[in-house]
């Protein structure tokens, strides 16, 4: 069995203005995706808080690479 990674991507939170912000590491630099704006978007109307986002970091640390079996 061998495995084949495809892409690697991780969530983490950066400094952008001086304001912390979602964003996610892929290709080999910080982006900031539909999914991140979104989950931005809430933080700034303060829907939701540090810590919730802090949360979604550490559970989304999870490796996102798909593997295929061969």
């Amino acid at each position: 069995m061998t495995a084949q990674v495809i892409s690697i991507s991780r969530y983490g939170l950066i400094e952008v203005d001086g304001v912390e912000r979602l964003a996610i590491f892929k290709a080999g630099r910080w982006e900031i995706d539909k999914t991140c704006e979104s989950i931005n978007d809430l933080a700034d109307r303060g829907l939701i808080g540090e810590s919730t986002l802090r949360l979604w970091v550490t559970i989304r640390k999870r490796p996102s690479s798909k593997a295929q079996n061969s």
